[in-house]
């Protein structure tokens, strides 16, 4: 019984695949502009937040988020912090440009910095497409139960034309493959069980 537990969870374990859920889409519904700290123009629709312009480095756009998102769900431990973050982007021109997203947090005092990342944007164009954003470094992460705003500070002087349309995750979820073969494994175990 105990070798047909562990071949279960292996057949799960390598039969998962990833799933991109939106967290939050960047709309006017969702977003404000932060007053004073975007340095760039943009136009912000029910796409998302497009820049098209020349970027040069320390470009900056800041937003407050309508409603504050609870993020602990994508913690994992105070040493790894924030997991499987990234941004829906969809390019329609220019070239690849690294950015910086910084996530921030209100505890009971002025909001902190929960973690900040790196991203770049995506080389295929009019594609919209999941980019991974990698940790930087973690500052608070007993902030991630309430961010409340978001900073994207991009890094080169390239011309783009950019929209950034969501924060997303990527979650695993088990295949059907999978999902067939517990069920094989469960009726195998009952047939096992009813013998003995």
């Amino acid at each position: 019984m105990k070798a047909l537990l562990t071949i279960v969870s292996l057949i799960l374990v390598v039969g998962a695949n990833a799933a991109v859920v939106t967290i939050t889409p960047f709309t006017p519904d969702t977003l404000t502009n932060y007053a004073g700290a975007s340095n760039i123009p943009y136009s912000l629709t029910s796409a998302g937040i497009n820049v098209n312009r020349t970027m040069v480095p320390a470009d900056m756009l800041t937003y407050l988020f309508n409603s504050p998102l609870n993020l602990t769900s994508y913690v994992s431990s105070p040493s790894v912090g924030l997991i499987d973050l990234g941004i829906g982007i969809n390019s329609t021109s220019g070239d690849q440009i690294s950015f910086t997203v910084d996530l921030y947090g209100q505890g009971s005092g002025a909001p902190g910095l929960v973690q900040s990342f790196t991203g770049f944007t995506p080389l295929a164009l009019n594609t919209p497409t999941f980019v991974a954003l990698q940790t930087n470094f973690i500052s608070d992460i007993a902030l991630a139960n309430n961010v409340v705003a978001i900073g994207i500070t991009f890094n080169g002087d390239t011309a783009i034309n950019t929209t950034f349309g969501a924060l997303q995750a990527v979650i695993p979820e088990p295949s059907s493959a999978s999902l067939l073969a517990l069920g094989v494994a469960g009726l195998v175990a009952l047939r096992i069980r009813r013998r003995s």
